[in-house]
């Protein structure tokens, strides 16, 4: 079976695009995990949160392992009970927010590259808007995306609603199984991000439509998706057009990796 490759630059795979708009294409990312390097604060607001509802914290290996989204899943899985879901994740996000994180790697690089190709950035994240407000003042992002949205479950409608009428027009990284089955439930690209929360293989797994270890490369794999508007290279037109989350087809072309 063909599955994504870890995208470093130099795969080929066929896209589409649907008709010019004023942004060609637009980036919608994951904030914990993908956009923002925020593994131990995760872990360590998780294991304040179980602490004061008398529960035991996994350690941290084990705590990702577990991880899943919607975090009142997470929670439930980690013996908090149905009645005190809702609260456990408010903690965890009053938790967050006493916590910094360092941007991710290749993080402005990615933003820059993609606003010089003509298009828009923007976040779609589970976490609290305050949260990501607070980490974009703290990182001097302020003013570097086109929207940011919180609080976004389930992520799907947030995502639909970016280009209801042109979904393949629309990428989305994140870190998650979660993020990657939102992402295809949308329409829109999903791309893993295997530095975050979850391995490549579970990336993989859940359905992604490529996979990438640096948001660096990002851009590169755009070009090669072609998403952007122009005249497809010569070996996508004649593959011919396969649009985001079609399976094998959409993978049709793409080297086996480990």
């Amino acid at each position: 079976m063909l599955i994504p490759a870890r995208y470093d630059g130099t795969v080929n795979a066929s896209g589409r695009s649907d008709g010019v708009v004023s942004r060609p294409f637009i980036v919608a990312c994951d904030w914990n995990g993908t956009l923002v390097n925020d593994g131990d604060r995760s872990w360590q607001a998780a294991d304040a949160v179980l602490g004061r509802l008398g529960l035991p914290s996994p350690g941290r290996a084990d705590f990702f392992d577990r991880w899943r989204l919607p975090l009142g899943s997470l929670f439930r899985d980690l013996g908090v009970p149905s009645s005190q879901l809702d609260g456990a994740v408010r903690l965890w996000n009053d938790e967050v927010s006493t916590r910094d994180a360092a941007l991710a790697p290749g993080a402005i690089k990615m933003v820059e590259r993609i606003r010089s190709m003509g298009g828009g950035v923007g976040v779609v994240s589970a976490a609290a808007v305050e949260v990501i407000e607070r980490d974009v003042a703290r990182l001097s992002l302020t003013g570097i995306f086109d929207f940011v949205v919180g609080d976004a479950e389930p992520k799907r409608a947030a995502l639909r609603a970016i280009r209801p009428d042109q979904p393949a027009q629309v990428v989305y990284v994140g870190d998650t199984e979660y993020d990657i089955i939102e992402a295809r439930a949308a329409g829109v690209w999903a791309i893993g991000y295997a530095a975050g929360y979850r391995p490549y293989t579970a990336l993989v797994t859940a359905g992604a439509d490529h996979v990438i270890e640096r948001l660096d490369v990002l851009p590169a794999l755009l070009a090669a998706l072609y998403v952007v508007v122009g005249s497809p290279p010569t070996s996508t037109r004649a593959q011919g057009p396969a649009g985001p989350g079609q399976g094998d087809a959409c993978r049709k072309g793409r080297t086996q990796s480990g």
